[in-house]
């Protein structure tokens, strides 16, 4: 299966709770973007 593929199916079947990258509250990945001087306006 290439890449595409891949996510696509990925995409296509899961539920966003049921992906690794999935969180619930994702104050870790915000923080870590305000820390690295990234805003949702950039």
């Amino acid at each position: 299966m290439d890449t595409k593929a891949h996510w696509e199916r990925v995409y296509s079947t899961k539920q966003s709770h049921e992906v690794s990258w999935f969180q619930a509250i994702p104050a870790p990945s915000l923080a870590l973007l305000e820390r690295a001087g990234i805003s949702q306006h950039t």
